[in-house]
């Protein structure tokens, strides 16, 4: 219980040295902090989404509810927990359902994958959904793919399109 309240101390104290040019994170900024928390909820938990719905066109994104999320999954309890950084505080919740698949070691950063999406043809917005994730498309296997594009916050990760990136390499495998 200790090393988690230190955790969040850290983040809190971390938040302001994390900017890039626009004043967010990346993808990667929290992920050892909310990895230490998910084993803290289950020792078994795997991290297997990561995503933002208001993402900038370097790629990062603020804190608070549109902010990046990190989901992890418990193989032995078989449950899902959603875990974020925001403005207000830090959040965790139950969810339902999520990927099981593990987000590969070694994947790309948000900024990275961003660019990658541009050189591909990608035209971002202001703001623009990002997730990294296990998701299948018509013309690919289900897989961990960053997946950068557009989405409607309402209907939520199901309803996500845009441009399928190899999470390694930025490869782009698929338009859906």
């Amino acid at each position: 219980m200790t090393r988690h309240i230190l955790w969040l101390v850290l983040l809190v104290l971390v938040i302001p040295t994390q900017g890039r040019a626009q004043g967010g994170s990346a993808a990667k900024d929290f992920v050892e902090q909310m990895t230490e928390l998910a084993l803290g909820w289950r020792v078994d938990a795997v991290l297997t989404q990561i995503g933002a719905w208001a993402v900038h066109r370097d790629g990062t994104s603020d804190l608070g509810p549109q902010g990046w999320f990190y989901t992890f999954y418990s193989p032995g309890a078989k449950q899902w927990r959603l875990f974020q950084i925001g403005a207000t505080g830090f959040v965790q919740k139950d969810v339902s359902s999520a990927p099981t698949l593990p987000i590969p070691e070694g994947y790309l950063d948000s900024n990275d994958a961003m660019a990658y999406a541009i050189r591909n043809g990608f035209s971002p917005q202001e703001e623009n959904l990002m997730l990294l994730g296990a998701t299948k498309a018509k013309n690919v296997p289900e897989a961990v793919y960053w997946t950068v594009g557009r989405a409607d916050q309402k209907t939520g990760p199901s309803s996500a399109k845009g441009y399928l990136l190899d999470p390694l390499t930025g490869k782009l495998l698929a338009r859906n």
